[in-house]
């Protein structure tokens, strides 16, 4: 897989229709950013739905990939200065002002614009999901989150506590409980397939548990890799391992705790609920929180993201509700999916 480049390839408009909304002078700009642990994506829009470019790099924790994907995007769109709003969807929007205010400096600076804002990313994410209605957003990836606002645009939120106390249902949680299983199996105290402890060994490239267990121990990440044994859960149910389906099931039952905890907040039965991140990839496993989701919200439904999290900051920086080319919107699906940030 390719590294994201400072390319023209990252402009999805051509220039001549790049050179006309910037003649349509009524026509209003804003730039969309996403920035999490794993990557940065910008993308600048206009309040007819079209969007100009897109663009991303590495995880926001490094400023200068934060940078290089605002200028790559706001460079092929060739519309610094004429920008009117700019949000940041940022993972670390909770953070003292002094940690975020050189995000903002180089919004500024790379946009032209002094109208810098930053939001939480499970908001800009409901937006891009929603579309900009109200609604509540399941986020499970590497951690976990329920967000939810209602039609007065109140905030609501469970779980987002982080590996260390929270993130049930997540890629992380169900990586930790897959090894534990794991090691279980290996000293006697499960009588499941002795398979799953091949696969975990291979997976760490060492030939014995014991091993496997001193790395965990000695390891020195600040965020443990427990996320990237989620797969072999996946795997072991689909070859019919109970207690790997019973780990997935459990996920999938927290998951949708969340989502309830956030819709009994918003005093709303009949909530529309998103669904977001890789562990949700699995069909099986978003088939049983959809089915557990609909026993315990039957008033609600269960739907796929509108929009990605970058177009959701980009509704909140334009104020509005817009449609967007569904071509458009294609193209920076399949470039944040296929393309691996540097």
């Amino acid at each position: 897989m390719a590294s994201v480049g400072r390319s023209p390839s990252t402009s999805l408009a051509r220039r001549s229709d790049v050179g006309s909304r910037k003649a349509a002078t009524h026509r209003r700009l804003v730039l969309g950013v996403d920035g999490g642990q794993t990557g940065t994506r910008a993308v600048v829009v206009d309040d007819s739905g079209a969007i100009l470019a897109f663009a991303q790099a590495g995880t926001s924790k490094d400023l200068g990939q934060f940078q290089r994907a605002v200028h790559d995007a706001v460079s092929a769109s060739q519309a610094k200065g004429a920008i009117d709003n700019v949000v940041l969807g940022l993972s670390g929007a909770g953070l003292p002002p002094e940690v975020l205010r050189p995000f903002i400096d180089v919004a500024r600076s790379e946009s032209g614009s002094s109208s810098i804002t930053i939001e939480g990313d499970a908001y800009t994410c409901l937006m891009g999901a929603s579309g900009g209605a109200p609604g509540v957003i399941v986020i499970a990836g590497g951690g976990s989150i329920a967000f939810g606002v209602d039609e007065d645009g109140r905030r609501f939120r469970s779980g987002g506590w982080g590996y260390r106390i929270g993130d049930e249902g997540s890629a992380h949680d169900i990586g930790r409980r897959l090894l534990k299983l794991a090691l279980r199996r290996s000293d006697g105290r499960d009588s499941g397939d002795q398979r799953l402890c091949q696969e975990v060994m291979t997976h760490f490239g060492v030939a014995s548990m014991r091993e496997v267990g001193r790395l965990v121990a000695q390891s020195n990440d600040d965020f443990p890799p427990f996320a990237r044994l989620a797969p072999l859960a996946v795997r072991a149910a689909s070859q019919g391992d109970d207690a790997a389906k019973r780990i997935l099931l459990s996920a999938a039952h927290e998951l949708v705790e969340l989502a309830v905890a956030v819709a009994k907040a918003m005093d709303d039965d009949r909530p529309s609920v998103y669904r977001v991140g890789g562990v949700f990839n699995d069909r099986e496993f978003m088939l049983q929180f959809d089915a557990e989701a609909r026993r315990r919200l039957p008033g609600a439904s269960i739907n796929d993201p509108k929009y990605p999290p970058v177009i959701g900051a980009a509704i909140v920086a334009l104020g509005q509700t817009v449609r967007f080319r569904e071509d458009q919107v294609q193209a920076v699906r399949d470039a944040a999916a296929s393309v691996e940030v540097a």
